[in-house]
């Protein structure tokens, strides 16, 4: 399926955008954008792929397939994250040494995968609303920001954004959490999934090609059950799951999924501890899914 993946981005190839615009790494120069390193984010290479999440930690997701494809020679990765995070640490910790914190472990983890990443400073969580917002509240103070920013609003920022990560003559897949719920059912998730499938809809529509791939997580963790379940609660038939013992198949082929997940979980994003306590979840419990 991971070839099949490949083939699909071969075909989805948009020759021309904007000469203008021909293999300029969008990320040099750009104070928001933070790049690893190594020489290895080569924006020229043809195959590009994108997560867009709400939070830093958010691509543990789908970490394997992001570490299996970014770790390619001809891939370049990047990843837009919404929110800095800053209410989701310890009540002990004050809201910008957790920004701080999360940001550092974000860092971390485009180093592992070797990807760019846009860390944005929406607001989120009691930010925009307290104890906690709805749906149409994040919706429309995400917009407003976007509008505030001279985007009009979230869908046409994520044009522009998809647009200038997608060379003219490269292919661009965009992973993103699904709008109807979220891995784990977060609103800002969804939120940020709803975003995203328009734009990539609108794009698709003007004759811009872009690939979108809709990622789930299960967690099995006995007594703390944890399952987010959205393909079999929705019944999708396409979906595609891969499972912890299974090896990554395009690089880092002694590696399997769980051990990917179990490096981020426990090392590079120690604050999971915090969301989710001591990862006890055995290998045979996790799988990540995608459609």
């Amino acid at each position: 399926m991971l070839k099949k993946i490949k083939f699909t981005t071969a075909i989805f190839v948009f020759i021309f955008i904007n000469t203008s615009m021909a293999f300029a790494d969008p990320c040099a120069g750009d104070p928001i954008c933070y790049d690893p390193g190594y020489g290895k984010t080569n924006f020229s290479n043809p195959f590009h792929y994108v997560f867009v999440g709400a939070h830093p930690d958010d691509e543990l997701t789908i970490y394997p397939l992001m570490k299996d494809f970014c770790s390619e020679s001809n891939a370049y990765c990047a990843m837009l994250i919404g929110t800095k995070g800053r209410t989701g640490c310890d009540s002990g910790i004050s809201a910008s040494d957790c920004a701080d914190e999360r940001e550092n472990e974000l860092h971390n983890s485009a180093k592992y995968l070797v990807s760019d990443v846009w860390l944005y400073d929406l607001p989120g969580g009691t930010e925009i609303a307290s104890p906690s917002p709805t749906m149409a509240q994040i919706r429309a103070v995400w917009n407003t920001k976007a509008a505030e920013a001279g985007f009009g609003n979230m869908v046409n920022f994520f044009k522009q954004k998809f647009t200038e990560l997608k060379a003219p003559s490269s292919s661009l897949v965009v992973f993103s959490l699904h709008p109807s719920h979220g891995s784990t059912g977060h609103l800002a998730h969804r939120a940020m999934g709803e975003f995203v499938s328009a734009a990539i809809d609108s794009l698709n529509a003007e004759g811009i090609s872009v690939s979108k791939f809709l990622i789930d997580t299960y967690l099995d963790q006995g007594e703390d059950y944890v399952e987010d379940s959205f393909f079999r609660s929705y019944g999708s038939a396409s979906a595609v799951c891969r499972s912890g013992d299974q090896f990554l198949t395009v690089t880092n082929t002694g590696k399997t999924n769980y051990q990917v997940f179990d490096w981020g979980y426990d090392v590079i994003y120690p604050g999971q501890k915090f969301h989710e306590g001591e990862n006890n979840i055995h290998s045979n419990k996790y799988k990540f899914c995608y459609e």
